[in-house]
């Protein structure tokens, strides 16, 4: 595959992830609406820093590929760390019904995403494809 050939599909995947990042970012208002007293004060913030966080990461691997790709991963982490604390939260807090596994096992789901995106970034950049854009020297 040529250089042209990696540039075009990498810069399609990271799209990808800008075009989830701004649908993340379209659906953060209602999401702020419905924060409660039933909500785990752990799991809240990371919720919404995935929200928040995600298009600027994706930007952000056009020119930093590697720096993207390690907060990707780590975003996808936390996001199912979040899932299960507010689980927990609600069931032993709250005294709310649990989640079933299956149910928890889709939520988790939505990690796939910066999951798959960071992992594609570190593959790329240890298979040594090039940057996506260059950076500008401070001469020019």
């Amino acid at each position: 595959m040529t250089d042209q050939a990696k540039r075009y599909l990498s810069v399609g995947v990271f799209s990808f992830g800008m075009r989830v990042g701004l649908y993340c970012c379209a659906i953060l208002p209602g999401s702020l609406f419905t924060i409660g007293a039933n909500d785990s004060l752990v799991a809240t913030p990371i919720m919404l820093g995935s929200f928040v966080f995600f298009f600027p990461t994706c930007l952000l691997a056009l020119w930093r590929r590697r720096q993207a790709a390690r907060i990707l991963l780590v975003m996808a982490i936390l996001w199912v760390f979040a899932i299960f604390i507010e689980n927990h939260y609600m069931v032993v807090t709250r005294w709310f019904p649990g989640d079933s596994l299956f149910d928890l096992s889709k939520e988790s789901l939505l990690a796939l995403i910066p999951l798959s995106l960071g992992l594609f970034g570190v593959f790329t950049n240890r298979a040594g494809w090039p940057p996506l854009l260059s950076r500008r020297d401070a001469a020019d």
